[in-house]
């Protein structure tokens, strides 16, 4: 930011930042072409005078930036580093919480709505989004039978989070989760809760061999696409019976499915927009909507730190891990976004 002649327009990406993973606003530097310009010394004291308390005045719930002085090319900067905010969503006073709600969308700072601004408020009542239940579903339509059989009492659903009493009428009423990972059509429920496969002739877009959409509960998903893949990506088959059986892929299947279940398991379902899975002839490409689960610091990539998005779909797919043994992603977090395997045919 090169100088700040309008504090609403600093407060609005102060809001963006403490509503995401936080974050630093350097005052100095141009915009647009990022050179260091510096500020003269007056100018920074009397920022570090009025910011403080113009931002304390326009934010709702308050948050406290820290504001510091550095030295970059030799020339004297500002920095306001934002935390993430314990009390979300921050939003501009004048403009109210349904109208003042602001996030980060890449570099740009962008009013929140829908179901977005949805999230944002569940995390301000410590309810996550799979959490949040949804009384257009009963909760005879979820099929439980995946589960250890002492966790298909009332008793056992309850401390899976599968369900939660009405406190009006004391009905037991679904969450999200639980219809994400046990009723045949979730998408019903949860917009676009399904997965996109497809198959590609060459390295770029465009050019689609066949594609496929795959829905239900999470595991049959999972299931689903790794099947298709193990198909895809399978080489040097070979006779046994009246089945052909491949030798080798082209891509190790430990990390494809690890990969597939982090997306299905961890990816913000507030977000419209189904999971797409492509397989190129150099690579395959899984893209998960939604941002980070938790603060991005890329320093930490790499050594097993990790955290749970959707609670209610982690603590399930591990109770129904108990009763299979077959492993899934769902105890190590994770992050959003896209990843890609580089095959090597």
């Amino acid at each position: 930011m090169r100088t700040v002649g309008r504090f609403r327009k600093l407060a609005k990406t102060v809001i963006a930042f403490a509503n995401g993973d936080g974050g630093q606003i350097i005052i100095g530097v141009d915009d647009k072409t990022r050179n260091v310009l510096g500020l003269p010394p007056e100018e920074i004291e009397a920022l570090l005078e009025k910011l403080p308390i113009s931002l304390a005045d326009q934010i709702q719930p308050r948050i406290y930036p820290h504001l510091f002085e550095k030295t970059i090319e030799g020339k004297e900067v500002l920095v306001v580093q934002v935390f993430p905010a314990n009390f979300r969503p921050t939003f501009l006073a004048s403009e109210g919480v349904d109208n003042g709600v602001y996030i980060r969308v890449g570099s740009h700072t962008r009013k929140a709505q829908g179901e977005i601004l949805e999230e944002l408020r569940l995390l301000r009542s410590r309810i996550h989004y799979d959490e949040a239940p949804l009384h257009d579903c009963d909760l005879a339509a979820l099929d439980v039978k995946g589960l250890p059989e002492e966790l298909t009492t009332e008793k056992g659903l309850h401390s899976l989070g599968v369900f939660r009493y009405d406190s009006v009428t004391g009905m037991k009423v679904p969450v999200r989760g639980s219809i994400l990972m046990f009723h045949p059509e979730p998408d019903f429920l949860v917009p676009e809760a399904y997965t996109v496969l497809s198959r590609m002739r060459g390295d770029r877009g465009g050019n689609t061999i066949e594609s496929m959409d795959i829905r239900g509960p999470i595991p049959k998903q999972a299931d689903a696409a790794i099947a298709v893949l193990e198909d895809w990506l399978g080489r040097d088959p070979s006779r046994h019976g009246a089945r052909w059986v491949h030798r080798r892929w082209a891509l190790p299947m430990n990390a494809v499915r690890e990969v597939v279940n982090n997306a299905l398991l961890h990816r913000q379902y507030s977000i419209p927009g189904p999971i797409k899975i492509a397989l190129y002839a150099d690579r395959l490409e899984v893209f998960s909507p939604g941002h980070f689960a938790g603060p991005f610091v890329a320093d930490t990539l790499g050594d097993g730190t990790s955290y749970i998005r959707n609670r209610i779909v982690c603590v399930i797919a591990n109770g129904t891990h108990r009763k299979t043994g077959h492993r899934n992603s769902a105890r190590s977090g994770s992050h959003e976004g896209r990843g890609t395997l580089r095959c090597h045919l």
